[in-house]
């Protein structure tokens, strides 16, 4: 009898299956041997195309003719022009661009780079068969070309050629130049022209170039370390500046100076001191300090490196944006004159402000201020930073949750209880402590319409709200606004009140959603690239997409408007029809003003850049925001007329119980999933090369509280002089955040103080 090694009997001897016989048990199955003869036909079918190509390339070598070792920068610079056609300024190389020989430069910097880019350099006849096989795989198995396997060589060639397009055609191609380039030239004569021409951003061609405009230092003078900084940024220069990207940049430094040790370039002990501590660099941007918006110009020239490649972003492009000029030196004035008027005494911080402005119509940013002298500091408070951080909204947040409550099919003019405080125990399953909540200065407001606690940002409402809708309800309704596109933040019940950390930018491309009736547009530098050679290189699509159904957009506008007319931010009363929502929070870090008319949506924030220091004399969201928002707009919307917002629906039910009101538990559409909605950064919804849809008086800030509404408005009662409402306490009487949540980040911990 056969053994079995395994302590399991060995199958005994049968008769073939045949045609409709059920397979035995451990008999091998037909799709499993079928596989492997698919996989062996395929490796095999593979090794002959890779036989193919390898012989179609060494035929190749030997008539394609080697390139010129130059490459062509009398280029004119990058013309950046506004909505209107209107000059707004250049993206040019840095003038320190110098040829140098291999010779003149200190062997330290020649290693950084071979250790960064192509360890085998030395010893690789033009392409890397190991990087090819790596980067064959990675394409493969995500379906597309995501790697290229480059040598120095290579890139060399690409450089050369300035052919940015990733396909496999083109891959060969500069595969089948290497080889020859390699053949016909030293080693020495590739890597000198590599080092004069590769592109290491900050408009910086060349190692002379890169080294002037990171260090303010003659290439001939770079340290070990500054040398591996400059090595770092090669592969992705915006994403990897050290100033734009600190964490990044300074994980991919260390990377470099590990490859150099495992290269024996540097000693273990040299290696282990130079990782810890990146080299400062000189702050970037100074070609764009002189000109008109620099903050605006940077994204514009950060977005042109994603949409044409980074290389081609100075050479002779033609470049229609968003921007209005007339809008953007409306905002500069408002903005300088916001900051003027506070009284800020001696040795206290002054604050910064942000203004940013968006066409509800096409998603286009019309101004862009984002805070301190660019010529000092390059930080952008409108988009938070490469890194889009953002600052808590305050009460800025709670129309979100309006929204969803009139996506129920609920009236704004449903009553709801608003107390001075409100304590929900924790025998909910969402909070793992009590959560209390407080309006400003202990406002007992009893029962009111939805309408009305909107208007006087009662926290205790909204809290309640978020609590019978569920926190991914409001959650959702702010993604599909066009918040939270990458996902920051949590559906916690103290969302509701501006307990997570949005951008100003995210903020006014959400708010010109209800602007736009429900159609959310990402909000949009660049328009439209055409190259040195006249050919059109990106259109933008302004297309947009369906967020909500107008008839919610418009409940949410009616109530909004009385937040101007009648409620927090009478300050922002400009004389014509708007909408809008303050926003600050309890430690008056963060003042806000959100709001739009039908032709524009603004946001304007007030605080400080790092940290969360207060405000001197709390300023609320009712007050410099508003005013900001209002001279803003007055004077950029001066020669429009002024346009009507459409009628609010008027079959809305009322809801006598809140809770009763809403989906029940077990309803799509309380189990809605808060999936983030499109992206949110500028020019998100982009594609390339396609066709797209193409003074006035004002009231100014009023010290009083109107009932009259001066825009034909709904009425109401008297507003609170102040927007800010008191914190959201724990049980012993401390500040609370996120209920039931871990610590948040720093900088994101303070509740919001109003509205």
């Amino acid at each position: 009898m056969p053994q079995n090694r395994g302590g399991r009997r060995a199958p005994a001897p049968g008769p073939a299956r045949t045609a409709g016989r059920p397979r035995r048990p451990g008999a091998p199955r037909r799709g499993r041997w079928r596989r492997r003869l698919a996989w062996t036909l395929g490796s095999l079918v593979g090794l002959a195309l890779v036989g193919l190509g390898a012989a179609t390339t060494a035929a190749a070598v030997l008539w394609v003719t080697t390139p010129e070792l130059s490459v062509e920068f009398d280029i004119e610079p990058t013309v950046v022009t506004d909505v209107n056609g209107d000059h707004i300024g250049e993206l040019q190389e840095h003038p320190g661009r110098e040829d140098l020989g291999i010779d003149e430069l200190p062997p330290h910097v020649v290693d950084a780079v071979i250790a960064a880019e192509d360890a085998g350099f030395r010893d690789h006849a033009g392409v890397s068969v190991s990087g090819i096989a790596r980067a064959t795989w990675s394409n493969l198995r995500h379906g597309e070309v995501r790697q290229g396997g480059s040598t120095i060589t290579q890139q060399y060639v690409k450089n050369l050629t300035g052919d940015q397009e990733e396909t496999l055609a083109r891959k060969l191609r500069e595969a089948v130049l290497a080889v020859r380039l390699e053949r016909d030239r030293s080693k020495d004569e590739i890597l000198e022209g590599y080092l004069n021409s590769i592109y290491f951003g900050r408009g910086a061609y060349g190692i002379q170039a890169a080294a002037r405009a990171y260090f303010d230092v003659d290439a001939r003078d770079l340290t070990v370390d500054e040398a591996a900084q400059l090595a770092a940024v090669v592969p992705a220069p915006s994403a990897l500046d050290p100033e734009r990207e600190p964490v990044a940049s300074s994980q991919r430094y260390a990377s470099v100076i590990d490859r150099m040790h495992a290269e024996g370039m540097l000693d273990r002990e040299e290696a282990s001191e130079l990782r810890e501590v990146p080299p400062l660099v000189r702050p970037g941007g100074q070609g764009l300090a002189a000109q008109r918006a620099p903050h605006f110009l940077a994204m514009v020239e950060q977005r042109l490196a994603d949409l044409v490649g980074p290389a081609a972003v100075h050479r002779g492009l033609e470049v229609r944006t968003s921007l209005d000029l007339r809008a953007q030196d409306a905002a500069e004035r408002a903005h300088a004159d916001a900051l003027g008027s506070l009284d800020i005494p001696e040795g206290e911080t002054a604050p910064v402000a942000a203004l940013v402005a968006i066409d509800p119509a096409t998603g286009g940013i019309r101004a862009h201020v984002a805070g301190a002298d660019f010529g000092t500091d390059q930080y952008d408070l409108v988009t938070g930073g490469p890194e889009g951080l953002g600052r808590q909204p305050g009460s800025t947040f709670k129309p979100f949750a309006l929204a969803a409550f009139v996506e129920d099919g609920n009236s704004p003019d449903s009553m709801v209880d608003a107390p001075a405080t409100a304590t929900f125990a924790a025998e909910d399953a969402r909070l793992d402590s009590d959560w209390t909540v407080g309006n400003y200065e202990g406002q007992e407001l009893g029962s009111v319409t939805l309408r009305e606690a909107t208007w006087r940002s009662s926290n205790t409402a909204y809290a309640q709200l978020a609590m019978d809708l569920g926190p991914e309800r409001v959650l959702n309704a702010a993604r599909r606004a066009g918040v939270d596109a990458p996902g920051k933040l949590r559906p916690d019940p103290s969302l509701v009140l501006g307990t997570g950390a949005v951008t100003p930018l995210e903020l006014a491309g959400a708010y010109s959603t209800f602007a736009a009736e429900g159609t959310r547009r990402a909000p949009t530098a660049v328009l439209e690239v055409v190259d040195h050679e006249g050919e059109r290189q990106y259109r933008a699509n302004t297309d947009g997409d369906r967020a909500f159904e107008p008839e919610v957009a418009h409940a949410v506008t009616d109530v909004l408007r009385g937040v101007i007319t009648s409620g927090t931010g009478t300050a922002a009363a400009i004389g014509r029809p708007a909408a809008g929502k303050t926003g600050t929070t309890s430690s008056h870090a963060d003042a806000w003003f959100a709001g739009y008319t039908p032709d524009l949506a603004a946001v304007a924030w007030f605080g400080h850049r790092d940290d969360n220091e207060p405000i001197h004399g709390a300023p609320t969201g009712g007050g410099a925001p508003a005013a900001l928002w209002a001279d803003f707009v007055a004077e950029a919307l001066a020669d429009v007329a002024p346009s009507e917002f459409p009628p609010p629906p008027d079959d809305l039910p009322l809801a006598e119980d809140l809770a009763d009101a809403l989906c029940e538990p077990g309803d799509p559409a309380c189990d809605e999933p808060a999936t983030p909605g499109p992206p949110v950064g500028p020019d998100a919804d982009g594609e390339a090369a396609t066709d797209a849809p193409g003074d006035a008086s004002t009231d100014g800030a009023s010290d009083g509280v109107s009932n009259e509404a001066p825009d034909g408005g709904p009425s109401g009662p008297p507003a609170p002089s102040d927007d800010a409402t008191e914190p959201s306490r724990a049980p012993d009487g401390t500040p609370a955040t996120t209920p039931g949540a871990p610590d948040p980040p720093e900088g994101e911990g303070e509740p919001p103080a109003d509205g």
